[in-house]
């Protein structure tokens, strides 16, 4: 008796242990969203798919993350014209590595590394992938290349690098239109599967802004404002926050009938791990008061966060996991 109960235990907990990774994978999947550019059309190239080529992975890591948030304050006014003032405040975040800049090597490892993952998630959850010396060898890879959507400037606000420093055939904005879908079509027939062309965004910082602007207590016409007052107040968070950005560019799924599907992030994927040694805040914003009807900007000093080659890498390297995670966890839980 009591070895079946200890058995029986055994496997519980077993079970209780596989489940748990199963759930996390589940709500992860919630964070992606599947389009298909019709109305009525329901996705069905990723859902329930057993095979996949991921033809490229295209990872844009930020180096500097900004937010804004536009408010209009209420007027009353006597005539038709609206005359309200708006108000615009922003912050801006830039990352600082403290022991040496973060090299080629370490942005190309994170974005192999990230291709390496995905592949080996997709077999171990029963998806057939493409060797990447198939896909390299076929006409599409080697004609098709597009300019990778980089945002580098002077100022380094992002670097984008591609797996297996492949090529990019897709940009992260457009599908494939005309004699360029039919070539996509035609790869998919030769290689036997549907393909992934991926395109992701890494940010460090979550902002938060809390834009107020209060009531004029004057009246306005569509030309000028007479009497009264406005009073804007911002105030910002800035902290730490791993994460591939929701919005930060959209998956492409081709199949060989010139079906197409988008993967969007439509929610950040945080990798949860603590990765800063520091952050500079922002001093507090003041009341702002203006009188006439002009768009205000308030802009709040940078805030700087921190941290080593080391742990940034490790933290990257978490959250390209969880949307690789993400990704196959959306074939078996599409809505």
């Amino acid at each position: 008796m009591k070895k079946m109960l200890f058995s029986f235990l055994s496997l519980f907990i077993f079970f209780a242990i596989q489940a748990q990774p199963a759930a996390e994978n589940k709500e992860l999947a919630k964070h992606l969203d599947i389009s298909t550019g019709s109305t009525f059309g329901k996705p069905k190239i990723l859902p329930g798919a057993d095979k996949m080529a991921i033809a490229q992975a295209v990872i844009t890591f930020k180096q500097m993350s900004t937010a804004e948030v536009t408010k209009s304050d209420r007027k009353k006014v006597s005539f038709s014209g609206a005359g309200s003032t708006k108000y615009t405040a922003s912050v801006s975040s830039y990352l600082e590595i403290t022991d040496g800049a973060l090299s080629d090597d370490d942005f190309q490892g994170l974005a192999n590394h990230f291709y390496a993952y995905l592949q080996k998630t997709l077999k171990a959850n029963n998806v057939d992938t493409v060797g990447w010396n198939k896909i390299t060898s076929t006409d599409f890879y080697q004609s098709g290349k597009e300019d990778k959507n980089e945002d580098n400037d002077e100022a380094q606000k992002a670097v984008t690098y591609v797996a297996n420093n492949g090529n990019s055939m897709y940009n992260g904005k457009m599908g494939f239109a005309f004699g360029k879908a039919k070539k996509a079509s035609n790869f998919c027939d030769d290689i036997g599967a549907p393909a992934a062309f991926i395109y992701v965004t890494v940010d460090f910082a979550d902002i938060q802004i809390d834009l107020k602007a209060s009531k004029s207590s004057g009246w306005s016409t569509s030309y000028y404002s007479v009497g009264g007052k406005s009073k804007a107040t911002s105030n910002t968070v800035v902290a730490p926050f791993m994460k591939v950005e929701a919005d930060g560019g959209s998956t492409l799924l081709w199949n060989e009938k010139s079906g197409s599907e988008s993967v969007g992030v439509v929610k950040d994927i945080p990798s949860k791990v603590d990765f800063a040694t520091g952050v500079e805040k922002d001093p507090s914003l003041k009341d702002k008061k203006f009188s006439f009807s002009f768009s205000t900007k308030i802009k709040s000093t940078p805030v700087v966060i921190k941290t080593t080659r080391e742990k940034y890498v490790a933290a990257a390297k978490v959250a390209l996991e969880k949307y690789a995670d993400a990704f196959v966890a959306k074939i078996y839980n599409p809505k």
